[in-house]
């Protein structure tokens, strides 16, 4: 099976804020939206030369999200011809050929929408779900048949709020729904101002 072209569609949503999206920091409750402005979002779709068609998503500018995989030296032109279940392999073919203009932010965005694609293909063509997959290719089994080990699933709190009470509010919300672990996102301007020693 091979790749024989990647298309991208722009999901846009031009309104002045009805979109919402989940937030620790969103009250239900209130008039006030949780995301304000327009609403911008690219569907990514991988075609094979045996007529399956992987799917993925991603929340950036659909016009650079085009732009990083469809232009000449994009990604499509990188996996154009490749068997499209070697999905690691070809990770790693983005990330390196994109080194030079980002390993972060839309590019990132764009690579995972072209990966999540590539197992949505791997899946269709194997006849099983794709979190089976992408499990079982970080798992170190003997056999297919062997169980796998629980993963200890994380909440990420972001943005982390301006001051420690409002990072122990929005950790509390994580650990009230029974989640054991979590990642803290810094971002400049709010909790990255406040003193790490407290």
């Amino acid at each position: 099976m091979k790749i024989i072209k990647i298309e991208t569609i722009a999901l846009l949503d031009p309104s002045d804020g009805t979109v919402t999206s989940w937030n620790p920091s969103f009250d239900e409750s209130s008039d006030e939206s949780a995301i304000h402005g327009a609403y911008n979002a690219t569907v990514v779709r991988v075609h094979t030369d045996e007529g399956i068609v992987g799917i993925g998503q991603s929340e950036a500018p659909s016009l650079v999200i085009d732009a990083i995989i469809r232009s000449s030296q994009g990604l499509e032109a990188l996996l154009l011809g490749e068997d499209p279940t070697h999905v690691q392999r070809l990770w790693q073919k983005m990330y390196n050929a994109t080194g030079v203009y980002g390993r972060r932010g839309v590019v990132i965005g764009a690579i995972g929408a072209v990966e999540t694609a590539l197992w949505d293909i791997t899946g269709k063509a194997a006849g099983k779900p794709v979190h089976e997959l992408i499990w079982r290719s970080f798992a170190t089994t003997a056999s297919d048949t062997e169980p796998l080990k629980r993963v200890t699933p994380y909440a990420t709190v972001y943005p982390p709020g301006a001051n420690l009470e409002e990072l122990e509010e929005r950790m509390n919300i994580a650990v009230s729904r029974g989640l054991k672990a979590i990642k803290i996102e810094e971002w400049e301007g709010q909790f990255g101002n406040v003193d790490m020693e407290t």
